[in-house]
C-alpha cells in the first residue's frame, strides 16, 4: 500500500543514499562518549542538582548533518509536504537507552508519561535528549493549543534499529482528529486499535512498526499519534529527531490541505 501523507500522516523518504553518513555519525557520537551506566547521576547527586539549570548542549553542533539537510530527494519532498517556504525549526539526536542501564530509583522519581530523561544525566553528556520508551502522544504536546499544526517531525535512524531496539510506532489516520490533549483513549483488540478523540468520532486504525536500517527517514504530521517501547538491546539507539515548519503557507502543499481538512470537519 501506496502511503498516502494526507490520508495517513506520515511518509517514507526513499532512496536518500545516506547510510554511510548515518553510520558514521552514530560511531562518531558513541566514540565521543561511551553510553552506559555511568551517564546517570547518582541519586543523592540528583537530589543536590535537579533544582539548577544547565545550559543546553547540542552535538549537532559539533557533527553537521548537511548529508541530510542538502540532499536534493530529501528537500523535493519536503517541498511537496510544506510547500518552499519552510524552515527547520529543531534539531536534535534522540538516544533510547538500553533498559538494563536504567537505574531503577529514577523510576519512582518520572512523573511524566513521555519521559525525558536529561534530568537525570550527568551534565557533561547532556548534548543529545534522552528516552526510555514513550507514552503515545502527538508532537503537538510541546506546543501551545493556539500555534498552527504547519509542522512535521522528521526521524532518521543512525544504525539498524530491530524490535527490541524501540522503534518508533505510528498509528496512521489518527492525525485526522486534529488537536487532542494528552492523554490520548486509545484501545487495542487483537490486531485493531481504536483511537477515542475527545468529543470525535473514533478512528480505526493499526500500528506502523519503524524497523529499519541507518539512513531511513520518516515524517510525519504534528498530529499524528506515536509513541515507543523501552530498548531491551545492549546497544542504544541513536536517531536524529528534526522539526521543519511552514513559514508562508501554501494552497497546494500537502500539509495545507490536511489541514483544510481537519478544520472542516471531524467526520472521517
Amino acid at each position: 500500500k501506496k502511503i498516502n501523507f494526507v490520508n495517513d500522516g506520515y511518509f517514507k523518504f526513499s532512496s536518500l543514499s545516506i547510510e554511510k553518513k548515518c553510520k558514521d555519525l552514530n560511531d562518531s557520537i558513541l566514540r565521543n562518549k561511551k553510553i552506559d551506566k555511568k551517564i546517570f547521576l547518582s541519586k543523592k547527586n540528583y537530589k543536590k542538582t535537579k533544582e539548577k539549570k544547565y545550559k543546553k548542549k547540542d552535538i549537532l553542533n559539533k557533527f553537521k548533518i548537511n548529508f541530510l539537510l542538502n540532499n536534493s530527494k530529501f528537500k523535493k519532498l519536503l517541498i511537496e509536504i510544506l510547500g518552499k517556504n519552510y524552515k527547520l525549526y529543531a534539531q536534535r539526536v534522540i538516544c533510547s537507552i538500553p533498559k538494563s542501564i536504567f537505574p531503577k530509583w529514577i523510576k519512582k522519581e518520572l512523573r511524566e508519561d513521555v519521559p525525558n530523561l536529561t534530568k537525570f544525566i550527568k551534565p557533561e553528556y547532556r548534548y543529545m535528549r534522552y528516552l526510555i520508551g514513550a507514552d503515545f502522544h502527538n508532537d503537538f504536546i510541546d506546543f501551545e493549543v493556539n500555534d498552527k499544526a504547519n509542522f512535521i517531525t522528521v526521524y532518521v535512524y543512525l544504525s539498524k534499529v530491530t524490535k527490541s531496539m524501540s522503534p518508533l510506532i505510528l498509528l496512521p489516520k489518527t492525525h485526522l482528529a486534529g488537536y487532542d490533549k494528552y492523554p490520548h483513549k486509545i484501545v487495542n483488540f487483537k490486531n485493531k486499535i481504536s483511537y477515542f478523540p475527545k468529543n470525535k468520532k473514533k478512528i480505526n486504525t493499526r500500528k506502523i512498526s519503524l524497523i529499519g536500517k541507518e539512513g531511513d527517514t520518516w515524517g510525519w504530521h504534528a498530529h499524528l499519534i506515536h509513541g515507543t517501547r523501552p530498548a531491551y538491546s545492549k546497544t542504544p539507539r541513536l536517531s536524529l529527531r528534526l522539526i521543519f515548519r511552514q513559514v508562508r503557507s501554501s494552497n497546494f502543499s500537502q500539509i495545507s490541505i490536511v489541514n483544510n481538512r481537519i478544520n472542516k470537519t471531524s467526520k472521517f
